[in-house]
């Protein structure tokens, strides 16, 4: 018995050591950068996407008697709908994600205990970062179908009008 409380001990202080490097390291990059590489980079790819939904959004109309930018039936403006509630949500989650990220960035000069805390806050939220980065994952990758079948459609249409 005593031998599985010594593995035991020994299991613990391994996974304490293993924790307190990762928070170390964590704290070190804040402490130089002010936030972590990935969230940084993460922080640099949603503010991209953003831009890009705002030009989606300038595209989409939200007036239901505009002329349809696809063709004039119920089908595209369904289409159009679905689209805009997609631009919406997109922007909705991005800026969530932002605000997080921007939670857990520290500017200016940070001593060794204030990057020590933002590494803890970063390591608490990162399966909240993983959670909206992926609903906002599934939301972009439900945009660029409903782009790419608009591109389909309107390359049959330029095929069927240059057949006739």
């Amino acid at each position: 018995m005593e031998a599985i409380a010594a593995f035991g001990l020994a299991a613990n202080v391994i996974q304490i050591i293993d924790v307190s490097k990762k928070l170390r390291s964590t704290s070190y990059e804040i402490c130089q950068d002010g936030s972590t590489t990935q969230n940084s980079e993460l922080e640099t790819v949603v503010k991209d996407l953003v831009k890009l939904n705002d030009r989606a959004k300038s595209w989409s109309r939200h007036d239901s008697n505009a002329r349809c930018p696809i063709k004039e039936d119920e089908e595209a403006r369904e289409h159009l709908l679905s689209f805009d509630v997609l631009v919406i949500e997109c922007e909705n989650i991005a800026q969530e994600l932002l605000g997080i990220l921007s939670s857990l960035r520290h500017d200016g000069d940070a001593s060794t205990c204030q990057s020590f805390i933002q590494a803890i806050k970063a390591s608490w939220n990162s399966k909240y970062v993983a959670e909206t980065k992926n609903r906002l994952d599934t939301i972009q990758k439900q945009l660029r179908s409903h782009v790419q079948q608009h591109i389909t459609e309107a390359i049959l249409r330029s095929l069927d009008a240059s057949t006739v």
